[in-house]
């Protein structure tokens, strides 16, 4: 012990914060990395994770996606700074501050529980800088609208709160109440589910929200009729650097158009059949295209890529639908892109979902393995001379590749044509993952061991995983003193 307090006699403890919170990744500049590294990164690494518990207990191989990997690294996190309290007093100081830092929830009661905390030790709110509220299980289950009264309580007792996820789904009601609240913070990084009839209430409330640096909505519709908008206005953003939306955005995008955006840098969109959206879309992108360094298009409907690589002449990664018609993919060369994400695929693969549709549209599919070759074959060092690599985005595709053994036959030929094309353009072709298309993992047989070899390398985060799996269990019993980060009894389901 009297090492630990000569230690503590050296150093001031204001750099015994700042060496602690690098420990557990809750430095400064962590939250700016944690808003964008799921939603805003399209081409962040997915992960292959062998489960002993899958397929009956057989064991098996699942695609862990970066957001999941976030959250387990947050739990991770979490299991440490525990692990600091216990080193000595000094230490249970400065590690509490960061317990309440950075706080995850999974259960909408571990709200309520971590709010009688906050109201009786008012100092651990003031410590808070991001709060996420997801459930394990993704899902559009509307939870009670008591839920809401929580969240505005929440940004009541945080005065400094900067990153707020909300995934739990709120009706349009209760969702109002929350976006009123929201105008009364200095929020850096929002990233919500919200009810479409809510999608115009909340675009307006942004516009008051000058310190908004990432944005990323997921909008979803209901039965609910949808408000009538009054004319917009515009507005600056003077610091929003990254938006990422999907979902019903008609309403959304025409005020997203009123915006000025001088420092918008990431633009990344999910859109349903929907012509109006699109070309609302478009009239934001073309706006901004200058200033744009990652662009991601996931839609089914085409766009033109070479009008759009034509006025985004500073993108380093751009992602599209190479199921699209594309005629001419450049107008002529593109000095700056580095990586290119492919959406969809499923023709090209004829695997899962593609082999029922092809079974049920041939002629369509065989169209669209021709778009989808035309498509590739423009990819050359000619056309990008920066081109590193050129990925297979779909993690659900890759699953289907493992479950098939590979692409479908008829479709073998097709597929090897497109990697030997790679090795002589001099780019890499990838899957979700980063690793080379077509290295699967080892079937379940002999998976076992190739997970015991990378055992020692993985020892850390298990033991980390295990701490917390444990503290949940007497979660009830320690939620007056750690509500904030605990997690549902449900955490297993990740994987080792």
């Amino acid at each position: 012990m009297s090492t630990h307090q000569s230690m503590h006699e050296m150093l001031p403890i204001e750099l015994w914060r700042r060496i602690l919170s690098y420990a557990v990744a809750d430095s400064p500049n962590d939250l700016l990395l944690l808003a964008r590294q799921t939603s805003f990164s399209f081409m962040k690494d997915h992960e292959w994770i062998y489960s002993p518990l899958l397929n009956a207990g057989r064991g098996d191989w699942f695609i862990r996606t970066p957001e999941e990997a976030s959250k387990l690294l947050q739990r991770s996190s979490y299991g440490i700074k525990k692990a600091i309290i216990l080193v000595s007093r000094a230490w249970r100081t400065i590690a509490t501050e960061l317990l309440y830092t950075r706080i995850v929830l999974e259960k909408p009661g571990h709200l309520a529980a971590l709010l009688d905390r906050f109201q009786d030790q008012t100092q651990l709110a003031w410590w808070t800088r991001s709060v996420s509220l997801y459930p394990y299980l993704p899902t559009t289950a509307a939870v009670s609208a008591a839920v809401s009264h929580l969240i505005i309580r929440l940004l009541e007792l945080c005065p400094n709160i900067e990153h707020l996820c909300i995934a739990f789904y709120l009706d349009a009601y209760p969702s109002s109440h929350i976006i009123q609240k929201l105008c009364t913070t200095n929020l850096q990084h929002l990233k919500w589910t919200i009810p479409r009839q809510s999608s115009l209430n909340l675009v307006r409330s942004l516009a008051s929200l000058k310190s908004l640096r990432t944005l990323d909505l997921q909008i979803i519709d209901s039965d609910l009729p949808t408000p009538i908008a009054s004319p917009p206005s515009s507005c600056t953003m003077p610091n929003l650097g990254c938006i990422s939306l999907s979902g019903e955005l008609t309403e959304f995008v025409n005020e997203l158009n009123t915006w000025h955006c001088p420092l918008l840098i990431t633009f990344s969109v999910k859109l349903p059949v929907d012509m109006s959206t699109q070309k609302a879309c478009l009239e934001f992108i073309i706006r901004h295209a200058r200033q744009l360094i990652s662009l991601n298009i996931n839609s089914i409907t085409p766009w033109n890529v070479a009008d759009l690589l034509r006025d985004c002449p500073n993108l380093l990664e751009f992602g599209f639908n190479p199921d699209w018609p594309i005629a001419r993919l450049i107008h002529f060369p593109h000095d700056n892109l580095v990586d290119i994400g492919l959406h969809e695929m499923w023709y090209g693969f004829e695997v899962g979902q593609g082999e029922i549709l092809t079974r049920l549209r041939p002629l369509i599919a065989g169209a669209v393995r021709l778009f989808e070759d035309r498509t590739i074959s423009q990819i050359t060092r000619e056309n990008f001379p920066k081109l590193r690599r050129v990925r297979v985005l779909d993690g659900a595709l890759l699953k289907a590749l493992y479950v098939n053994g590979g692409p479908a036959k008829d479709s073998l030929a097709l597929c090897e044509g497109w990697m030997r094309r790679s090795e002589v353009q001099g780019w890499r072709l990838e899957d979700c993952t980063g690793a080379k298309l077509g290295q699967l993992p080892p079937p379940p047989a002999s998976a076992v061991d190739y997970s015991e070899s990378e055992e020692e390398s993985g020892t850390e985060d298990s033991e980390s995983q295990d701490e917390v799996d444990d503290d949940d269990k007497d979660g009830d019993e320690d939620s007056a003193e750690e509500s904030g980060p605990e997690q549902s009894d449900d955490g297993d389901h990740l994987g080792p």
